[in-house]
C-alpha cells in the first residue's frame, strides 16, 4: 500500500501570529474586472482563478443557463488579429465535438466589443505536473499511474479516431485529476497552442521551452500537425512521469530533440538519486512513442493500450484528496495548464475543544490568515489516500470504456476545467484557495470584536505625500505604503525582516532596503511572483531581495519579479531560488541592472522577453540554468562587468532574433558554454571578456551572427564553436588551452561569412578546426600554436582564404585528402605571406 505523505505541520499558541494578505478577490484584475462584473451579457464573475500573459479565467455564473462555469477570458489584443479569432473559433468548434469521459467539455466561444472568452468546464481538481512533482523524487511508480495512462490513451483515441481532432499542446500539466472521482480528463484540445501562437504574432511573451520538451522533432520544425505528434507527447509526458523530467529538458532542447536518442527511464532515474524502473514493455513501448521518425511509432493511441497491456479490464482510480465525513469541503483549486496549478491544499488534523481559540500558523503557499476554531468543527484531513486507505467511504466508481456494456458513471460532483493561459514562458499567473468563510476571522479574544488585520489607510500619524516613508512604522506592510502612494518617486523604506508578502507595484515609488541580504521578500513561488510591476513607469528599487521559498522546483513556475511593459531600475538586489527566472521582464519593458545578484533560480538570473531590453552592469550571476536568456524579436541586453560562474547551461544565450551586447564580462565554469546565440537573426558581441572552463567558450549556430574582440578564451573544452552560423568576425582573441580545438568552424549548409583576424591560437589540441564547404573564411594575421595537432585543419570540403598568418607546430597546416571517411578538403586558397616557424 502506498504510504500517505504526512500532514503539513501546525504551529502551536507560540507561533507568531501570521501576517494577513488583502482579499484578491475583492481586487480589480489587471483587464480591470472584478467580483459581481456581468461580461458578454449573461456571465456574473464570481472568483477570478488564475490570470496570465494569454488571459484570466474566472468562475463565472452563467445567467442565461444558470449554471456554473470557467470562462476564459482571452487578452483584448486577439480582437485586433482576425487571423487569431477565427483559429479560436475553429478550435472552439472542434472542441465541441468532443464529448467524452475523460476529455474536457469546450462549450461556446463569445465574443463583443469589449470581451473575447470561450465557456469551458472547470475540473475540481490539479494536473498531473504538480501531482507528480510531489511524489518521492518527483516520479510516479508504475501502478500508481496505470488507470490514468489508460484513460488518457481512450480520450486520445476517441479524439484521433472518432472526430479526427489533434491536441498539439499534450503534457502533464494539460491532464487534470478530479480530486473526489480520481478520473483523468484531457484539457484543452488546440486551443493553448493556438493563443500561443497568435501571441507570438503580435510579440507578447511566450515561454516555449518547456512545451518543447513534450514536442515531436517533426511539430516543433514547424511541420503540420497529426496524431502522431500527440501519440509522441504520451511517450515524454509517461517518461516524466515515471523519471521524474522530461526526455529533454535542459540545454539545447530543439537540437537534442532532433539528433539524441533519450536515456532509458532506469538510468534517468539512477541519475536523480532513485531507482523504480518500469516493466520492460512499458520501457519498450514509451520508446517506441519517442522515435524520431513518426513511421517508427505507435500509429495509434489503441496501439499503445495493447503494448502497455491496458486494453481490457476495469480499473479502481486512486482518490488523491478525500474528506472525512462532517468536514468542510474546500472550495475548487484554480488550475493552469502548460505552467503551474494551485498550490497543494494543507492537511489540517484541527480538532479543537469548544471555546478554545487560539492562531494557528500554516505552512502552505495560500495567503496566510488567522483561524479561529468554534465548538462545531471538525476535523478537516485533506490527505492524499489510496483506495483501501479510506475507512467508511464508498469505493471509487469503475473506468469504463466506449465499448463498454454499462454507461459511463455519473460522479455527483461539479466537474469543470479551468485552461489557465501561460505567459510564455513567462508563464506568470497567481491562483490560490479561498479558505471556507466559517473559518476566517481576525484574531480576537473570546467574545472580543474582529478588527482587520491590516489597515487600508496609513497611521494618521504618517509624514506627508513627499516625505519618506517607512514600513514598519508609518504602514503595516508595504503594499500597504504602496497603494497609499500618489507622487511619483515616492521614497519608501523597508525594514530588516524577511517580508512574507507579495507586492504589486501600480504607481511609479521608490523602495528602498537595508540591503538585498537584509530586507528580503521571499513568498512560495507557487503562488506567485514577489513582485509584480504592469505598465509602470520609473520604478526605483534598491537594497532589497527577492526570493521564493520551499524546495519544489516546477516545470513552468513563476519568477521572483516579473515586470510586465514596465520601466524599472534595480541597484544592489538580489533575485534567488524562484521556480522559474530571479527576474522576468517582457512586454517591452525596460530594465535597468546595477550590482544585482542572481543565485541558483531554476531556469534564468535574468530573461529579457518580448521586445525587452536589459542594461546591466556590474551584475553577478551563479548557479542558475541560465545567466540571462534573451529571446524573441525585440529584445536585447548590455552587459557590462559583472560575473557569470557555475551554471548549468550556458552564462547567456540568446535566440529568435535577440541581440547581445557583453563587455568586460567574466565567465568560468558554465557547464555548455559562456555564451550561446542561435537563430537567423540572433546577434551577439563579445568584447575583453574572459571566458574559461565550459564545453564551448563561446558557441554560435542556426545562422546567429557573433562578434568576439579581444577576448581571452581559455581552458575550455572547445574554445568557439560555430556551427552553421551567420556572420562570425573574431578578432584579436587568445585562444589557448582548449582540450580539443582552439576554433572550429562546421557548416555543411550554406552558411554566413567569417573573418579570423589577428588571434593567438596555442596549446590546444587542433588550433583551427574546419569542416564543410558552407562557411568559407577568411582566415589572416592570426599567430597560430603550438597546438598538439594542426594548427589549421581543413576536411569534409572546407574551404577558404589563408594569408600572413604564423604557424608554429610541428603539424603546421592539413589539407586532408578524399578518402572513403572524408571527401577532404575543399578548393582554398593558400597565400606565400603564411609564415612557418618554431614555437618561441
Amino acid at each position: 500500500m502506498p504510504a500517505i505523505p504526512p500532514p503539513i505541520t501546525v504551529s502551536d499558541s507560540t507561533s507568531p501570529a501570521p501576517q494577513t494578505i488583502s482579499d484578491f478577490d475583492e481586487l480589480n484584475t489587471l483587464a480591470g474586472l472584478k467580483k459581481g462584473d456581468l461580461v458578454l451579457s449573461r456571465f456574473k464573475l464570481e472568483r477570478c482563478l488564475g490570470r496570465g500573459g494569454m488571459g484570466e479565467v474566472w468562475l463565472a455564473h452563467d445567467k442565461t443557463l444558470d449554471e456554473k462555469l470557467a470562462l476564459k477570458l482571452l487578452p483584448r489584443l486577439i480582437q485586433f488579429d482576425e487571423r487569431a479569432v477565427e483559429d479560436l473559433k475553429n478550435e472552439t468548434r472542434r472542441g465541441r465535438q468532443l464529448s467524452h469521459p475523460n476529455v474536457v467539455r469546450v462549450f461556446d466561444f463569445h465574443q463583443d466589443a469589449q470581451n473575447v472568452a470561450i465557456a469551458m468546464e472547470f475540473v475540481d481538481g490539479e494536473n498531473l505536473g504538480v501531482l507528480h512533482a510531489r511524489e518521492p523524487h518527483g516520479a510516479f511508480v508504475v501502478d500508481r499511474i496505470l488507470p490514468w495512462t489508460r484513460q488518457l490513451l481512450m480520450g486520445l483515441d476517441y479524439a484521433h479516431r472518432m472526430e479526427n481532432v489533434v491536441h498539439r499542446d499534450l503534457k502533464p500539466s494539460n491532464l487534470m485529476i478530479d480530486q473526489v472521482s480520481g478520473n483523468l480528463k484531457i484539457a484543452d484540445f488546440g486551443i493553448a497552442r493556438c493563443l500561443a501562437e497568435s501571441m507570438q504574432r503580435a510579440t507578447v511573451s511566450v515561454q516555449s521551452r518547456g512545451t518543447l520538451c513534450y514536442m515531436s522533432p517533426e511539430q516543433a520544425m514547424g511541420r503540420g500537425a497529426s496524431p502522431l505528434d500527440d501519440l509522441y507527447a504520451v511517450g515524454a509526458t509517461l517518461y516524466q512521469l515515471l523519471a521524474g523530467s522530461p526526455p529533454f529538458y535542459s540545454g539545447d532542447v530543439f537540437n537534442q530533440l532532433l539528433k539524441v536518442p533519450p536515456s532509458p527511464i532506469g538510468e534517468r532515474q539512477r541519475e536523480q538519486g532513485f531507482s523504480q524502473p518500469p516493466p520492460p514493455h512499458w520501457e519498450a513501448a514509451i520508446m517506441r512513442c519517442l522515435a524520431k521518425e513518426r513511421a517508427q511509432r505507435p500509429q495509434s493511441a489503441a496501439e499503445i493500450l495493447d503494448l502497455l497491456g491496458l486494453r481490457d479490464g476495469d480499473m479502481p482510480l486512486p482518490m488523491p484528496y478525500v474528506l472525512q465525513t462532517g468536514a468542510v469541503p474546500p472550495p475548487a483549486a484554480a488550475v493552469a495548464f502548460g505552467t503551474h496549478t494551485a498550490p497543494p491544499a494543507a492537511t489540517l488534523p484541527l480538532t479543537t475543544a469548544a471555546g478554545n481559540t487560539r492562531s494557528i500558523a500554516i505552512a502552505t503557499s495560500a495567503p496566510v490568515v488567522t483561524l479561529l476554531p468554534s465548538a462545531t468543527q471538525r476535523t478537516i484531513d485533506l490527505t492524499r489516500t489510496m483506495p483501501g486507505n479510506r475507512q467508511g467511504a464508498a469505493p471509487p466508481p469503475a473506468v469504463t470504456t466506449p465499448d463498454s456494456k454499462r454507461p459511463f458513471p455519473v460522479v455527483p460532483v461539479t466537474i469543470a476545467v479551468v485552461a489557465v493561459l501561460t505567459l510564455g514562458g513567462a508563464g506568470l499567473w497567481m491562483t490560490r484557495t479561498k479558505t471556507a468563510p466559517p473559518l476566517l476571522h481576525a484574531e480576537t479574544g473570546s467574545g472580543q470584536t474582529p478588527s482587520p488585520a491590516v489597515p487600508l489607510a496609513p497611521d494618521p500619524g504618517m509624514p506627508a505625500a513627499g516625505a519618506d516613508w517607512r514600513v514598519p512604522g508609518h504602514f503595516p506592510s508595504i503594499q500597504a505604503a504602496i497603494n497609499a502612494a500618489t507622487l511619483p518617486g515616492q521614497k519608501i523604506y523597508i525594514g530588516e525582516k524577511q517580508w512574507n508578502e507579495k507586492i504589486s507595484v501600480k504607481t511609479p515609488v521608490h523602495l528602498v532596503g537595508a540591503g538585498s541580504a537584509k530586507s528580503l521578500i521571499a513568498v512560495d513561488g507557487r503562488g506567485g511572483s514577489a513582485l509584480e510591476v504592469r505598465g509602470v513607469k520609473g520604478v526605483v528599487i534598491e537594497g532589497i531581495g527577492f526570493s521564493h521559498t520551499g524546495d519544489e522546483t516546477l516545470a513552468g513556475g513563476n519568477s521572483a519579479v516579473l515586470v510586465e511593459g514596465g520601466e524599472v531600475s534595480f541597484h544592489d538586489c538580489s533575485f534567488s531560488r524562484a521556480m522559474r527566472d530571479g527576474l522576468t521582464g517582457t512586454g517591452g519593458s525596460k530594465l535597468k541592472l546595477s550590482k544585482c545578484s542572481f543565485i541558483e533560480n531554476a531556469e534564468a538570473g535574468a530573461r529579457a522577453t518580448a521586445a525587452t531590453s536589459i542594461e546591466a552592469t556590474d551584475c553577478v550571476y551563479t548557479k542558475n540554468l541560465f545567466g540571462i536568456i534573451v529571446e524573441l524579436a525585440g529584445s536585447k541586453a548590455q552587459v557590462t562587468g559583472g560575473s557569470f560562474d557555475g551554471h548549468a547551461a550556458s552564462g547567456i544565450e540568446a535566440s529568435d532574433q535577440a541581440q547581445v551586447t557583453v563587455r568586460l564580462g567574466k565567465f568560468a565554469n558554465n557547464k555548455e558554454s559562456a555564451l550561446y546565440a542561435h537563430d537567423i537573426g540572433t546577434s551577439a558581441l563579445l568584447d575583453d571578456c574572459d571566458i574559461t572552463k565550459s564545453d564551448s567558450g563561446i558557441k554560435a549556430a542556426r545562422g546567429a551572427a557573433l562578434t568576439a574582440l579581444k577576448c581571452r578564451v581559455k581552458e575550455n573544452i572547445i574554445g568557439i564553436a560555430v556551427d552553421t552560423a551567420g556572420k562570425i568576425e573574431l578578432r584579436e582573441n587568445t585562444i589557448e588551452s582548449s582540450s580539443e580545438d582552439g576554433i572550429v568552424l562546421f557548416s555543411e549548409a550554406q552558411a554566413g561569412t567569417a573573418l579570423i583576424y589577428k588571434n593567438i591560437i596555442k596549446m590546444n589540441r587542433f588550433g583551427l578546426n574546419i569542416h564543410g564547404a558552407g562557411m568559407v573564411p577568411d582566415v589572416s594575421e592570426n599567430d597560430i600554436g603550438p597546438n598538439a595537432f594542426p594548427d589549421i585543419y581543413l576536411h569534409g570540403r572546407a574551404a577558404g582564404s589563408y594569408s600572413k598568418n604564423t604557424l608554429r607546430s610541428a603539424e603546421r597546416f592539413v589539407a586532408e585528402p578524399a578518402g572513403p571517411d572524408d571527401p577532404g578538403a575543399g578548393p582554398y586558397k593558400w597565400a606565400a605571406d603564411n609564415i612557418e616557424q618554431p614555437a618561441n
